[in-house]
């Protein structure tokens, strides 16, 4: 018995809208500077795909022959923290290429998470235990 017409499109429609997905996370980590340091998420809200998140959208909007557009993108500050993406991402000059090394910064922030932020805007103390003295 063959499938009903809707069907067809459905599966069709399914296939193509995974398929694209998985092209996505294929090569446009390597399109922003330090891409794999965060991975998938810094567009998607979660691994393996799924929603878009801010930045994740401004990628989209942006894009050049599929291809992400950094300099449209790397001033923006796509989550809304007040850091923008190049900051969060290791690049606050907006000097990187796609094929350049990436950025020194070690740990990059996620531009698409609003509570995410680079390791260097942190005010971190750590305090340990003060000393008793020995009576």
């Amino acid at each position: 018995m063959p499938f009903p017409s809707f069907l067809r499109v459905f599966v069709f429609l399914a296939g193509f809208c995974a398929f694209g997905q998985l092209e996505a996370r294929g090569f446009r980590v390597e399109q922003i500077p330090n891409g794999f340091e965060v991975g998938c998420t810094n567009c998607h809200e979660r691994f393996g795909g799924g929603p878009l998140t801010p930045f994740g959208r401004d990628v989209n909007r942006t894009l050049v022959n599929r291809n992400v557009d950094w300099q449209a993108i790397c001033d923006l500050d796509s989550d809304g923290d007040g850091v923008t993406n190049g900051e969060e991402l290791g690049d606050p000059d907006c000097n990187w290429s796609e094929g350049d090394p990436a950025p020194s910064d070690d740990f990059p922030s996620n531009p698409g998470e609003a509570d995410s932020f680079p390791a260097a805007d942190l005010a971190v103390t750590i305090e340990g235990p003060e000393s008793a003295e020995a009576g």
